[in-house]
């Protein structure tokens, strides 16, 4: 859904309980998620590695959020629409 809606060189950011998902594909066609997660969270720490285990790697802390990130890039990447739809499942 988010992959088909999305132009090159747009983004859309979503805001969860214990979390906000940024979404980004530039012009050239490479996609960029980002996660931020309250470190106030009961399942921040089960969060951070279940992000990690998708490829996401821990790029910035700032007031009690942790940021991570993902790209298409990475070698290990997959589809966006399927890293999404596992993100949403377990956030």
């Amino acid at each position: 859904m988010v992959d088909a809606s999305l132009r090159r060189g747009s983004g859309l950011s979503i805001a969860l309980s214990d979390a906000t998902v940024g979404v980004s594909l530039d012009k050239l066609g490479d996609w960029s998620i980002t996660v931020g997660l309250s470190s106030r969270s009961d399942r921040f720490h089960q969060s951070i590695s279940f992000l990690e285990r998708l490829g996401f790697f821990q790029a910035t802390e700032n007031e009690g959020r942790v940021y991570l990130l993902w790209t298409s890039l990475s070698p290990k990447s997959v589809m966006p629409g399927l890293l999404l739809s596992r993100l949403f499942y377990k956030l």
